[in-house]
C-alpha cells in the first residue's frame, strides 16, 4: 500500500529548500495546511535526522514509511514525508496544542488570512518525564 503511495506521488523534483517545513499561510475557512512530500535519502541519513530537519516527529515520519529501517535507511530510498497538517477545531489565537496529533499550532494574524507556525511536541509521562521536567 505504502509503495503504491509513494509511486502515485509526483517525483522528488523540488527542491529541498521549497518543502514548506513549520509556517504556513491559511485561509480562515481553510481547515488543511501543508502537503505531502517525497525526497530521496543520502548516505548516512537516518529517520530522525529527516524527522527532526522537517520538524516532524519520529512517530509520524515511521509510520508514514513502514518497512524502512529507522537507523539504516537504503540511500536513494523515497522518503514520505507528512507535511499536511489537520488545523485543531478550535479558536485560531495564539498557542494550541493538539495532544493526539503531537503538535504545537501557534496562530498569528486576524481578518481572512492567518499565518500559522507548527511543531512536534513530545509528551512525557511519570515514568519517563520530559528531560525540562525533571528541572523543574
Amino acid at each position: 500500500m505504502r509503495e503504491a503511495l509513494v509511486e502515485s506521488l509526483p517525483p522528488s523534483s523540488h527542491l529541498e529548500e521549497k518543502i514548506e517545513r513549520n509556517d504556513f499561510f491559511v485561509a480562515k475557512e481553510d481547515d488543511v495546511i501543508g502537503r505531502l512530500a517525497v525526497i530521496r535519502l543520502e548516505n548516512e541519513d537516518t529517520l530522525p535526522d529527516i524527522a527532526r530537519h522537517f520538524s516532524l516527529g519520529i512517530n509520524t515520519v515511521s509510520a508514514a514509511n513502514p518497512g524502512v529501517d529507522i537507523w539504516v535507511p537504503e540511500a536513494g530510498c523515497r522518503i514520505l514525508l507528512p507535511l499536511s497538517f489537520i488545523l485543531p477545531d478550535t479558536l485560531r489565537k495564539g498557542i494550541v496544542i493538539n495532544l493526539a496529533a503531537m503538535r504545537l499550532f501557534y496562530f498569528n494574524g486576524d481578518g481572512n488570512l492567518l499565518s500559522v507556525s507548527t511543531y512536534p511536541l513530545g509528551v512525557g509521562t511519570t515514568e519517563r518525564p520530559l528531560l525540562w521536567a525533571k528541572c523543574m
